[in-house]
């Protein structure tokens, strides 16, 4: 394993190539430049696979409203073709690729390890298990989905450079990231409930981002902060409740708590005029807890 000692590193903060850092809690260091957060050491491949092989993706089944929203995102970073190549970096679950599977696309999917049973990907979906290379399909793509895998990866710049070397000229590479300069990130700190190690490796802020994918060489990049889930609030409340003696039940997941406060929100109208408004001043803001981003392949040239 590599790692950061003393806030200072021998390897740079993959981000934005800043090597001075701030600890965070015991497993985690925080960029002083690009404010990104960074695992201070870093597991190995077959380290990697062994903690995926047990590994269920918790969103097997999400709520009718992120279909339908999943969709919509499809269809608009289609770019207008009929007939495409998609390929979803990291597929999880698999619900991307389903939800494809309708538009008559050309399927392909990637995982670090065979996914678990109880994931159902479509039969025709072309998928490599394994780290993503040039060499994993036969064919380039025209749009590229990396749905939270960015944190997840041993080697993000290497992985974002994969990438753009698979797409098409005129590509897109679209996906969500945790965020690095969240208002949780800030106020609970090292009990941020995504500083999970060994699952998140690299959380970056949208500067770190942004630097990350112009550095490569990517153009029309867009980077947006997305959403507050108020489950680190519930859990501080949980820990609270169950140092005093009074334990809650169990179940408490940050994703299905997610899930369910959407389909509340969601169902009813005035509540979802006050999500609207909330995820507009949190795009404003850049303080929410996750990062959405989108970039192009507009030329040729890639970074060595």
């Amino acid at each position: 394993m590599s790692s950061i000692k003393g806030g200072l590193t021998s390897r740079t903060c993959v981000f934005c190539l800043n090597s001075r850092f701030k600890k965070l809690g015991s497993n985690y260091f925080r960029c002083i430049k690009c404010k990104s957060i960074l695992a201070s050491s870093i597991p190995n491949i077959d380290e990697l696979k062994t903690f995926y092989s047990s590994y269920i993706p918790e969103e097997l089944n999400p709520p009718p409203h992120i279909y339908s929203r999943i969709e919509a995102k499809l269809n608009s970073m289609s770019g207008g073709l009929q007939r495409i190549r998609y390929l979803d970096a990291g597929f999880g679950s698999g619900y991307y690729l389903k939800i494809a599977e309708k538009l008559d696309w050309e399927l392909f999917g990637q995982e670090i390890v065979m996914p678990s049973q109880k994931v159902v990907v479509p039969n025709s979906v072309t998928t490599h298990i394994g780290e993503l290379t040039t060499k994993s399909f036969g064919s380039k793509m025209h749009l590229i989905s990396a749905v939270e895998v960015i944190e997840h990866v041993l080697h993000p710049e290497e992985f974002v450079k994969v990438v753009l070397q698979l797409l098409e000229k005129d590509g897109t590479f679209f996906g969500s990231t945790p965020n690095a300069s969240s208002i949780n990130s800030y106020l609970l700190r090292s009990k941020w409930s995504i500083l999970n190690y060994p699952e998140h490796l690299y959380i970056p802020s949208r500067n770190g981002l942004e630097f990350l994918l112009v550095r490569v060489g990517y153009e029309r990049i867009k980077v947006r902060s997305t959403g507050l889930n108020p489950y680190d609030f519930f859990l501080s409340l949980k820990r609270f409740i169950k140092s005093k003696g009074r334990v809650p039940s169990n179940g408490f997941n940050r994703v299905i708590f997610g899930y369910k406060l959407g389909s509340t929100l969601y169902s009813n109208k005035i509540l979802l005029l006050f999500l609207k408004a909330s995820n507009f001043l949190i795009g404003m803001t850049g303080v929410g807890d996750g990062l959405q981003f989108s970039a192009r392949k507009i030329s040729e040239y890639e970074s060595n």
